[in-house]
């Protein structure tokens, strides 16, 4: 098992912009995937070969305005993916997916082979 701690990542509505012909990252998900990134490779997680159960926690909103909860995976799962952490963020990887809100800062992920 690999319990890794991150900051919270932009909400997939704000991953990626376009101009009409093609899609880019924005900068705000540049920005957030170094420093994740970073703090990644502080904490030298684990790799887990083959299938996963992933287990994510996300800090609860400290206002009251409603927020989505699966807002904040696709960013995790790439820079898992991209990292090494976990082979691919497919069916044939990724079985299942736990979320939940928590009383932490930030995010984290335990990542389980099943």
């Amino acid at each position: 098992m690999t319990v890794i701690t991150l900051p919270m990542p932009p909400t997939t509505n704000n991953l990626f912009a376009g101009n009409g012909r093609r899609r880019y990252r924005t900068s705000q998900y540049n920005t957030w995937a170094e420093a994740a990134g970073w703090e990644l490779k502080r904490q030298r997680p684990a790799s887990v070969a083959g299938r996963v159960s992933l287990l994510i926690q996300v800090a609860e909103p400290k206002t009251k305005r409603a927020q989505d909860l699966d807002n904040k995976t696709k960013a995790l799962l790439d820079l898992l993916v991209f990292h090494g952490v976990i082979q691919g963020d497919s069916q044939n990887f990724v079985r299942r997916i736990i979320l939940e809100w928590a009383d932490i800062d930030g995010i984290r992920i335990t990542v389980e082979g099943i």
